[in-house]
């Protein structure tokens, strides 16, 4: 419709993406599941071997990254690649704060999924601030995208906001001089 060629490169990467986090998706899932599935007869891939389910997740986000980070190229936006640093700064103060694991495809005991929040979150944003920089009218479909998808990005920013308030009290904590009062 444009006039242009198909990018290749760019439908294989949005290709391969997609099929490697649907792996890690459906994994995760069959891994989340193990008990009930076998409880309830179920074989999946995940309740027969979740040991290889648990490599081949492995192995899928591996792809994921290499085809997201092909994405993130060919798209020329370095917004997208900008806020990849508020996202993972923001990961590892969940995991050092409030002792979140970040995984990969095995479930634990309070985690998050790898990379989850940036695709609902930070990614779409990049590109429709870029656009909209680009294209001033395109802020109104920045604006419907804020307004229909408005909870994830409240969580974001209350939780950014909470990591920073407690990453500063124990910064003034730790440079504060030491109680000299008698005892």
């Amino acid at each position: 419709a444009a006039g242009r060629e198909l990018d290749g490169a760019w439908l294989a990467a949005v290709g391969i993406w997609a099929l490697a986090a649907g792996m890690r998706g459906a994994l995760w899932h069959q891994l989340r599941d193990v008990g009930a599935d076998i409880r309830s007869g179920v074989k999946t891939f995940g309740a027969r071997n979740p040991a290889r389910a648990r490599f081949t997740g492995r192995a899928a986000f591996v792809i994921e990254m290499a085809a997201f980070f092909v994405l993130l190229w060919r798209a020329g936006s370095p917004l997208a690649f900008l806020l990849l640093i508020p996202y993972l700064l923001l990961e590892l103060a969940r995991v050092r704060l409030w002792g979140v694991r970040l995984i990969v495809v095995a479930p634990a005991p309070s985690y998050r999924i790898a990379m989850h929040e940036y695709y609902v979150c930070f990614y779409p944003l990049a590109f429709l601030a870029a656009a909209t920089i680009r294209h001033a009218g395109d802020v109104v479909v920045l604006v419907v995208h804020a307004a229909l998808f408005r909870g994830m990005a409240l969580i974001t920013v209350r939780e950014a906001n909470g990591a920073l308030r407690r990453l500063a009290a124990r910064l003034r904590a730790a440079t504060a001089p030491p109680d000299r009062s008698p005892s």
